[in-house]
């Protein structure tokens, strides 16, 4: 779509909804920890070269990658015999705010919005993240796709998310990177959607298609607050 087309009316959105992991938090973290760290761990565990976990783990990963399961600490524990709690607990000063994410939170609370966290994001991963940055404090509300039985790429969450809440799609803004999350939120009735070209600092932008992107939310605080 083109940028030219695009425009936030502030005055119609009552709710932020936005994405934790290369939305507000720098994807940088996940990357490393699963792409990494994991395939380190499980050689060790193994003894397996890190070139043999790879090969063994990746196609594992890409298998139920958009799953309820694929975002589960307790899944990836009992699959790999690995404390993936404890491993992520240990890296944990790997775990940053993209550029001016935190000014992002803290001008919609200024602006009156009521700003919700809506991740796929574990509960033992949003503690251990919570702990580090605090962004628990920076929302209305933080919610995780296991409170609802669903990720946020099937329609379903969006179904029982909005039980819960009664939210108006319409009055809502949604940010995300993952454009099938996107288009799950579109299906449901959500009215202003944005991507994140940017989720993860140490990497060039992904192409984004079907959705309205900027880099980063450092950019709406530039150009459409």
């Amino acid at each position: 779509m083109s940028e030219k087309s695009f425009n936030i009316d502030w005055d119609s959105i009552d709710y932020v909804f936005t994405d934790m992991d290369g939305t507000i938090l720098d994807l940088d973290f996940d990357n490393f920890f699963w792409l990494e760290v994991v395939p380190e761990k499980y050689a060790e565990k193994h003894d397996l070269t890190v070139s043999q976990s790879k090969s063994m783990l990746f196609p594992e990963f890409k298998s139920i990658q958009g799953s309820l399961e694929w975002y589960s600490i307790d899944y990836w524990s009992d699959k790999l015999d690995l404390d993936i709690y404890n491993i992520k607990w240990a890296y944990k000063d790997k775990i940053r705010y993209l550029f001016r994410a935190k000014e992002f939170l803290n001008v919609c609370r200024e602006m009156n919005k009521r700003t919700f966290l809506v991740t796929n994001a574990h509960p033992k991963t949003l503690e251990i993240k919570d702990f580090v940055t605090g962004i628990k404090s920076m929302v209305s509300r933080s919610v995780c796709s296991f409170d609802y039985q669903y990720p946020k790429e099937n329609i379903e969450f969006w179904v029982n998310f909005n039980r819960d809440v009664d939210f108006d799609p319409c009055r809502t803004i949604f940010i995300d990177d993952n454009e099938k999350v996107l288009k799950s939120a579109k299906d449901f009735g959500i009215k202003n959607l944005l991507a994140i070209q940017l989720p993860d600092s140490s990497k060039d932008s992904q192409r984004i298609v079907d959705f309205n992107a900027v880099d980063g939310v450092c950019e709406i605080l530039d150009k459409y607050i």
